[in-house]
């Protein structure tokens, strides 16, 4: 069997690492404001959704 499937390059895998490290930040981070706000998080998580897409319009 031969070996002619797609390969992953070196930007590939700095793109990999690179939103892996991301993801991850932005969970630990929600963990972080679960245990500072308690159950107003998801509130907070809305505005700052908005404020997001406020800034990219």
């Amino acid at each position: 069997m031969s070996e002619s499937g797609k390969k992953l390059g070196l930007w590939n895998l700095v793109g990999l690492g690179l939103g892996g490290a991301i993801g991850t930040g932005i969970f630990v981070l929600l963990g972080f404001g679960i245990a500072y706000t308690g159950r107003s998080i998801i509130w907070v998580v809305i505005v700052g959704c908005f404020l997001h897409i406020g800034t990219i319009l």
